[in-house]
């Protein structure tokens, strides 16, 4: 993954010591940036192909369409549906991660308050058993951020065929060609964006 994906992904430590974890739309719409980035690349790329190809189409084979891929992610229902889904996977093991920071924190301040009444053995352990806890604390959360990514990433390719299903199937329906996701300029008489979020309301709300 790119240096900008991972900076989105990661969880951390803040400076008093408690986990910050992932805010599920906001990973949701950093990793989208980044997939659709890529996406703008490669239909860059189709539409220098494409264009060379369609010059020797007929006339009546080359009705094209466009839809905007961000627009359509972001506005898709059955985004919050996904969000929803991840949330109610991970927000339990998210909690207990930051119920475990936050203990944590609250040692290391006891021990600081009471070091000078504690033996130099005592203060000792104490501070290896804390330092034993952060070792394990990261492990976890480290293993927490992984398989988050995992389902956020199913999520998304879910999300993903979904739209594809539906911009095929009204392509189909009106006989066009071509669909673009990316172009410097499109007119709105070809612009299927409206009707693929009109499909895709009408089917979450059949769901």
């Amino acid at each position: 993954m790119s240096g900008k994906n991972s900076s989105c992904l990661s969880g951390r430590f803040s400076d008093n010591g408690r986990i910050t974890l992932f805010q599920d739309a906001d990973i949701i719409t950093c990793l989208l940036t980044v997939r659709l980035t890529n996406m703008k690349i490669r239909a860059v790329l189709a539409c220098l192909v494409l264009g060379l190809c369609a010059a020797s189409l007929p006339l009546k084979a080359q009705t094209i369409g466009f839809v905007d891929a961000r627009r359509l992610v972001d506005e898709a229902p059955q985004r919050e549906g996904e969000i929803h889904l991840l949330e109610k996977e991970y927000s339990e093991r998210s909690r207990e991660l930051q119920g475990r920071a936050e203990d944590l924190v609250s040692r290391e301040a006891r021990l600081q308050k009471n070091a000078l009444l504690m033996s130099a053995e005592d203060r000792q352990r104490e501070a290896d058993e804390i330092r034993k806890l952060e070792r394990a604390l990261q492990r976890d959360q480290q293993t927490f951020n992984d398989d988050y990514v995992i389902s956020r990433d199913r999520s998304l390719e879910r999300l993903e065929k979904l739209i594809s299903e539906v911009i095929v199937k009204i392509a189909e329906a009106k006989n066009i060609s071509l669909v673009l996701q990316q172009a410097v300029y499109a007119s709105r008489d070809i612009d299927l964006t409206d009707e693929v979020l009109e499909e895709l309301n009408r089917m979450a709300q059949r769901e």
